[in-house]
């Protein structure tokens, strides 16, 4: 399976080959490719339909088939002020929030940026669509991959057990 890892302008090529370089480690079922093009927005907080048109844009412009992921790191913030998403037309294009993450967890950010890269695949690869995945989270979290962490805080247990509950597992 392939994944296209693109960042917008306001991502330091530092940091994205930092969140790169760690996702490599693993000799896994992703091949990683780095994309050269960068995406600009002109906002500083983002709509969703911004952040997908460009993910679209690019994938048309490099043709980049539909069944490989595009994933869009950006630390300007979202409309509704989430670490992450999938596409919620079902596409497999997701975005990143690079920011703020030292308010939540203990560790450098290009960790949870991976763990979120990671988990929004593991989804899509569940055949969850947006609302699918609404629909399957656990609220209130139990440390498992699909807790929706409507306080941001949450995502400190979410990341720190790593885990994927049972019920989730089944899916």
């Amino acid at each position: 399976m392939k994944v296209h890892l693109l960042r917008s302008r306001d991502v330091s090529r530092d940091f994205y080959n930092q969140v790169y370089e760690f996702l490599i480690i693993d000799d896994s079922s992703f091949i990683i490719c780095q994309s050269r093009r960068t995406v600009s927005f002109s906002g500083e907080t983002l709509t969703w339909d911004e952040i997908f048109s460009s993910c679209n844009q690019v994938r048309q412009e490099q043709q980049i088939p539909d069944d490989e992921f595009i994933v869009l790191l950006t630390s300007l913030p979202n409309e509704d002020n989430w670490f992450s998403a999938c596409d919620p037309q079902g596409l497999n294009n997701i975005f990143i929030h690079t920011g703020d993450w030292e308010y939540y967890v203990p560790c450098d950010p290009q960790y949870p940026v991976a763990y979120q890269i990671v988990e929004n695949i593991l989804e899509r690869l569940m055949n969850f669509d947006l609302q699918s995945m609404i629909d399957h989270a656990h609220v209130p979290p139990r440390g498992c991959i699909s807790d929706m962490c409507n306080w941001k805080a949450e995502i400190n247990l979410k990341i720190r057990t790593g885990d994927i509950c049972e019920e989730c597992l089944s899916i």
